[in-house]
């Protein structure tokens, strides 16, 4: 029954989701009682289920429909109206609103708040329903020399950048804490003055489309604060059925704050114990989270049922020990055993455990699980995996419906799923007598049998992870499994515990106490970084396709339910090394002679491909680190890219380089072209450093510059730099590259940050400049692409690498008029997703140009038309 209920369920949510309408749900009803009514009458006729029974069911499945349309529906709606109203808006006007701080959640680029129901003090008028509004600390802008017109300020995670402003940090420059950190606290009734616009994400190949799924949780809004100190807390405060919930969502964070501040400093297994206990992983550095995540072993870093078990389990043993004959006689139906008190203080223990990290989906999942089962033992009555998980689901998507679609949701039912078909959770005798020692069997023998069921549980579970591992094109380490058998018994009976009792006893205990509890946690981050440094993931030589990898997760999950370890492991093995595809709805048809430019937001990222080379200009934006390019690498692997021949990063800024690193690792790269400077930038050293590492070719490139290779069908020069200039600018020193596919086919001007400078200097040989494709120089700023430079160049297209936000100025409207007065077309990422050139010339048109866009166009700078088409 319950898995009828959440299997309707399911069905209603992606049917609302589908954007379906009312008739169709009619429709629908129709058509699932006729085939009930089928149903009943074939079944009563052979006297195998009771007609009052099915009558049950085809009601519950209707009502679990409904359930699930309606209130999928209604968030979806809201997040229309939002949406319509943020299209009207002027997204650069200050609004002073009233609004109700629903949550507050630390992330890694700062936290993020949601807030709901923003009224404008001035009219009273609700603006949005709801809003996520990010406190960024205070961050550093690289701009390179004088070039402030949207210069490279990082901090916000979806395009790499912050408002560069300091406006949303979180301390002034006192070291105190503003406004707008004390005050937005969740529970709180706020005055606050705030700038409102659409939330867009970048949109490329291999990667979920985040903007749907910000739709279905209601958040389509962007929220950023005047200033840290336009904030008032109102007299006014919201009562109801969420009151508590906020009063315990404040604590937990008063809490967590505490922890954090106490923990500064003491051990370097800081990081990793912040985020095992307070499910805060801003703390871990960027190294480790590299190396969790290669080495296939990033689901410990997230708080999930693992830590929820190992958390009540290790509770529950204590209380054993600590009272073995504590009984309860008072308690009716025999529920006063000695096993009682160490159940329940398990559950209790577990619980707390899951408000102390915030209580995400898998984490609520585990406790609600633990709870059910608990229950069940304490009645005397039993309870089925399957069943129970189905229970669990409905109450969640019952909470959430947005939850169906959340992936670490899917990575938790999953996994459970896997266990049950796997045959590796349950009450089984079978299997009871398969991998249980028998009584006098060795201490090895059991040892033996135990790891045994811990490689087997790994295996099942990696084996039916493995669709959402593809579709996000995660790492497959082939010694994950291995991996798994010994760090997960180390963090649950030695980390996990200690980590606790750390992180709990931090300002109350000696530091060197603390530092000590801690150790485990930094020796396992200490070991996995050095492993997965030592022995890194092979890169995937082919891939197979998504079918291919549901077909491999089912045939992993039966060999092991049949107790066939070795095969189930060769066959993770062949996946791991062979690799795999991610999945997407759609693909760029294109010939072999192409262009792609990816969405990534204020930045540059383009792949130049012929029949004989691959050229990849510039890696997009990330964090200072430079340890971004996650969303380009997928987006490679989408587009068939195994080698590149020649990676051109154009100059040191962030926005052009920060996803350079994860490029030379992820792929084989014969060469890394650098501009030739005088300026020293550790930046390009550090990557010139990876490159020797890896066997890439490093050269320093001024104009001239041909690459060691001979490509018959596409010809690259470079424009500039001429020679290396004492003084120049990041940006006036970019690399500027000229590509033409074939003799006489379309030709394709790469202009990176240059400005009016650079323009004038290369208009001494305007014969150079003419492109059919122009990559429009420093993102549309106005101080580049001046007149004459277009005249020069007489460009059908322009492409515009620019996040389709005009808050932060770029692209300028002025240089997006100067575009299309010199008749040039305009594609741009910001507003088309990821845009690919198809350079397939013919003998009828050499000159052909085919553009498509990756997405639906959007409305940017207030224009409105259709999406770019052909044109020759």
């Amino acid at each position: 029954m319950p898995v009828l209920f959440v299997l309707f369920q399911s069905v209603g949510i992606l049917w609302a989701d589908s954007s379906r309408t009312v008739p169709w749900i009619l429709v629908g009803a129709i058509l699932l009682v006729a085939a009930g009514c089928a149903v009943r009458l074939r079944r009563a006729v052979l006297n195998r289920v009771p007609a009052r029974r099915w009558d049950a069911w085809l009601m519950l499945g209707l009502l679990a429909f409904l359930i699930g349309f309606f209130s999928h529906a209604e968030r979806l709606a809201d997040a229309a109206r939002d949406a319509e109203r943020l299209d009207a808006m002027d997204p650069t006007a200050d609004h002073l609103v009233d609004a109700f701080v629903e949550s507050r959640r630390a992330g890694r680029f700062g936290d993020r708040v949601r807030l709901r129901s923003l009224r404008s003090v001035a009219t009273g008028e609700e603006l949005v329903a709801r809003a996520e509004l990010r406190l960024m600390p205070a961050v550093k802008c690289d701009y390179g020399q004088g070039q402030g017109d949207g210069g490279d300020c990082h901090g916000d995670g979806e395009s790499g950048k912050g408002d560069g402003d300091g406006k949303n940090g979180e301390r002034g420059e006192s070291g105190e804490a503003s406004r707008a950190e004390r005050l937005l606290q969740p529970g709180a009734s706020v005055r606050l003055g705030v700038r409102l616009s659409r939330a867009f994400s970048p949109r490329n190949p291999g990667s979920p489309d985040w903007d749907r799924q910000r739709a279905r949780s209601g958040l389509v809004a962007r929220a950023r604060l005047v200033d840290a100190d336009w904030v008032l807390e109102r007299v006014e405060t919201e009562l109801g059925p969420g009151s508590l919930q906020n009063v315990l969502e404040e604590r937990r964070r008063v809490w967590q704050r505490s922890r954090t501040k106490a923990l500064a400093g003491v051990s370097a297994g800081e990081g990793l114990a912040r985020a095992l206990v307070l499910g805060d992983r801003s703390g871990l550095t960027e190294r480790s989270r590299n190396a969790f995540r290669e080495t296939g072993l990033g689901h410990l870093l997230a708080v999930s049922g693992l830590h929820v078990g190992f958390v009540a389990g290790f509770a529950a043993w204590l209380s054993r020990r600590a009272g073995p004959r504590l009984r309860l006689p008072c308690l009716p139906n025999g529920l006063g055993n000695p096993f009682t008190v160490p159940i329940w203080t398990g559950t209790i223990v577990a619980a707390i455990y899951a408000w102390m990290t915030g209580a995400a989906v898998s984490v609520a999942r585990a406790s609600l699980l633990l709870g059910l089962f608990v229950l069940a033992r304490q009645g005397a009555r039993s309870v089925k995996p399957i069943p129970a998980l189905a229970c669990v689901a409905a109450g969640l998507l019952w909470i959430n419906p947005a939850s169906l679609f959340d992936l670490g949701a899917r990575f938790s039912f999953t996994a459970c799923l896997a266990l049950a078909a796997s045959g590796l959770w349950g009450e089984s005798e079978r299997l009871e007598k398969r991998d249980q020692a028998p009584r006098g069997e060795s201490g090895g023998s059991k040892l033996l049998a135990a790891a045994r069921a811990s490689g087997a549980a790994s295996l099942a579970v990696s084996f039916g992870t493995l669709p959402w591992v593809a579709q996000l094109q995660g790492p497959l380490h082939p010694l994950s499994p291995f991996l798994n058998l010994l760090a997960i018994p180390w963090t649950g009976v030695l980390v996990l515990p200690t980590a606790m009792l750390g992180v709990m006893g931090a300002g109350l205990l000696p530091g060197h106490w603390v530092a000590a509890l801690l150790w485990p946690a930094a020796a396992l981050a200490s070991a996995v970084e050095w492993f997965a440094e030592s022995v890194p993931a092979p890169p995937p030589q082919l891939g197979i396709s998504f079918v291919w990898v549901g077909i491999c997760a089912v045939l992993g999950m039966l060999l092991v339910r049949r107790g066939a370890l070795a095969a189930a492991l060769l066959l993770w093995w062949m996946v791991a090394i062979v690799g795999v595809m991610p999945w997407v709805g759609s693909h760029f048809e294109t010939s072999a002679r192409r262009a792609v430019f990816f969405d990534v937001g204020q930045g540059d990222a383009a792949l130049i491909q012929s029949e004989s080379s691959t050229w990849l200009m510039d890696t997009g934006p990330g964090p200072q680190d430079g340890s971004g390019g996650a969303a380009l690498v997928r987006g490679l692997y989408v587009l068939g890219v195994r080698h590149i021949d020649v990676l051109v990063v154009t100059h040191a800024d962030l926005d052009h380089r920060a996803g350079a690193q994860r490029v030379l690792e992820k792929f084989s790269v014969s060469a890394l072209w650098l501009p030739a400077t005088e300026r020293e930038e550790a930046s390009l050293r550090a990557l010139e450093k990876v490159a020797r590492q890896r066997g890439t070719r490093v050269r320093r490139i001024l104009a001239g510059a041909t690459p060691e290779f001979n490509d018959p069908f596409l010809e690259a020069e470079v424009l500039w730099p001429r020679q290396v200039s004492e003084g120049a600018s990041r940006n006036e020193s970019s690399i500027v590259m000229r590509f033409r596919f074939a003799e006489s086919g379309p030709s394709l001007l790469m202009m990176a940050d240059v400005g009016h400078a650079t323009e004038r200097a290369l208009l001494e040989a305007p014969e150079q400049l003419r492109a059919d494709v122009l990559k429009v120089g420093h993102h549309g700023s106005t101080g580049s692409s001046g007149d004459a430079f277009l005249a020069a160049v007489a460009p059908r297209w322009a492409i515009l690498s620019s996040p389709c936000e005009p808050t932060r100025g770029l692209p300028s409207r002025s240089v997006v008029d100067r575009l299309r007065a010199a008749g040039s077309r305009l594609a741009w990422t910001g507003r088309d997703g990821a845009i690919a050139l198809d350079f397939g010339a013919t003998r009828e048109d050499p000159g052909g140009i085919q553009v498509r866009p990756w997405a639906s166009r959007r409305s940017c700078l207030g224009e409105d038309g259709e999406s770019p088409t052909t044109v020759n």
